[in-house]
Formats: structure tokens, sequence, C-alpha cells
């Protein structure tokens, strides 16, 4: 996987978990909307982490670095 895959695919798994967690609260309901931005805030912070693994990874060690983090190969 060159860089580029490797962001692309952190984006792509990114969209997909923020979309499972369904739209943000509406405006009156101020406690679920500062939950659900912390969470969107950790899942981002999570796939960053995930990308920074890979990226750290050497090229003959990313295909197990990718199984064990739950990337498509």
């Amino acid at each position: 996987m060159t860089p580029v895959q490797m962001l692309l695919e952190k984006e792509r798994r990114q969209a997909e978990h923020i979309a499972s967690l369904g739209p943000r609260p509406p405006w009156w309901r101020p406690f679920k909307r500062a939950r659900f931005d912390r969470h969107v805030l950790f899942v981002k912070q999570m796939h960053a982490n995930d990308l920074k693994a890979m990226l750290g990874s050497p090229s003959e060690m990313r295909g197990i670095m990718a199984g064990l983090i739950g990337w498509k190969p």
C-alpha cells in the first residue's frame, strides 16, 4: 500500500464509522450534542492513530499491521 492509498483507506473507514453513529442530535439536546461531538472527536483521533501506525511500520510489516488494525488489503 502506498501512503496515498493508506490515507484514502483511513478516510473511508472514518466516514463509515462516523456515519454509523447517526445524525447529530438536535440543538435542543445540548448534552447529547456534546457527547456526540466528543465521540466523533475520539473516532477521528483513533483513525489518525491507525494511519500513523500504518505509516510508521516498515513496508514488509504493513500487511500484518493492516490485518491487526482491520484494514482491507
